[in-house]
């Protein structure tokens, strides 16, 4: 069934909408998973605040094809068959885990590319960004690496001054 222009036009002002909100955006091809698994993934990929869209090929290739970057012209090659977009909107690393981690258990999803800071990544690049602690992980080593210094020299001062009372008391007790 053929869908009015309306129609796409909705659907492609729908997708520019997304592409620019994401952080990040991995095309991944489906054929073979049923609508429960479908669902499953779906509700994974929310829970890290990523969205799976099925996308019309024709309609997505032409939003990429407005882009002006190379990397967008050169993801809409990677728009053929049964393909699938992820958009990322939250932690990229957590997203791309879970999408890893589904697709490790359903073979039929193949991911094949994605773009990450403005660059086209390939399969490979997104297993080293799923490798990545999460977000609030990484936050907690900063702000502990910033703070290790200062407590290193607090019990430094510390035991500096215990030292100097033990002293002090050990001299008394022999006079």
């Amino acid at each position: 069934m053929a869908r009015s222009r309306q129609a796409k036009a909705l659907m492609r002002e729908a997708f520019e909408v997304r592409l620019k909100k994401s952080k990040a955006v991995i095309v991944a091809e489906y054929l073979g998973i049923s609508a429960v698994e479908m669902s499953e993934l779906r509700d994974q990929l929310r829970s890290a605040e990523c969205e799976l869209r099925i996308v019309k090929n024709r309609v997505a290739k032409k939003v990429l094809e407005a882009e002006s970057s190379d990397e967008m012209v050169a993801l809409k090659d990677n728009l053929v068959g049964p393909a699938s977009v992820v958009h990322m909107y939250g932690d990229v690393a957590s997203g791309a885990k879970k999408l890893l981690d589904f697709s490790k258990k359903n073979e039929a999803l193949k991911i094949k590319t994605g773009i990450f800071d403005g660059k086209l990544i390939d399969i490979d690049e997104i297993k080293k960004i799923a490798s990545l602690p999460p977000k609030e992980v990484l936050l907690g080593q900063i702000a502990g690496s910033l703070v290790a210094p200062h407590r290193n020299l607090l019990y430094v001062l510390k035991g500096v001054s215990e030292k100097l009372v033990r002293c002090i008391s050990e001299v008394q007790k022999q006079k």
